[in-house]
């Protein structure tokens, strides 16, 4: 199997700072036109999300996942970390594969903070994470995006993680929402 080759978010901030705030807005927006457009912008045809609770594949499906934020939760903070406050990338397992072959792999530590009930009281649920963005060395599209939770164990079922996300109801566990 081929793997992307390795970059840090430190070394590819200048070449990618652009790409990386794009995907880093995903989370933060509050409007899904928004997130479509850098999806679909900024995102390949054949792209993959994947997460510790889904992967699903095609920007249609991404675009979904995406919006199914602004249901479960009030906001969402996502700010790039310096990695010598989250630890190491050893441990983070960066995705592989031969359609990753003509990827140029980044690596995004960051803090995902997210929020839902009241705006006066919000319970905050904070992700260390790290984001891992591999790039086509081509078009400049993202090709796979992962995000590694460091602070969060939770580890969906495979069987339903490959449900194309479909798994709304351990997300709702996670998170605690609707009970």
């Amino acid at each position: 199997m081929a793997t992307p080759a390795a970059t840090s978010a430190t070394a590819a901030s200048t070449k990618y700072a652009p790409l990386i705030s794009k995907v880093l807005r995903l989370y933060t927006s509050r409007d899904p036109k928004e997130q479509q457009q850098i999806i679909e912008t900024h995102y390949a045809p054949n792209a993959t999300f994947e997460d510790p609770l889904m992967i699903v594949h095609g920007p249609t499906n991404i675009i979904s996942q995406f919006h199914a934020l602004l249901s479960f939760f009030s906001s969402i903070d996502a700010n790039e970390t310096p990695l010598n406050s989250i630890g190491s990338l050893k441990d983070t397992q960066p995705p592989q594969g031969e359609s990753l072959a003509n990827g140029e792999l980044i690596s995004v530590p960051n803090t995902q903070i997210y929020r839902r009930g009241e705006p006066s009281k919000p319970k905050e649920i904070p992700i260390e994470a790290v984001t891992h963005i591999t790039v086509d060395k081509t078009s400049g599209k993202v090709l796979y995006h992962k995000d590694v939770w460091l602070n969060h164990k939770f580890e969906n079922p495979s069987l339903v993680k490959k449900v194309s996300g479909a798994s709304s109801s351990a997300i709702f566990k996670l998170f605690n929402v609707g009970g």
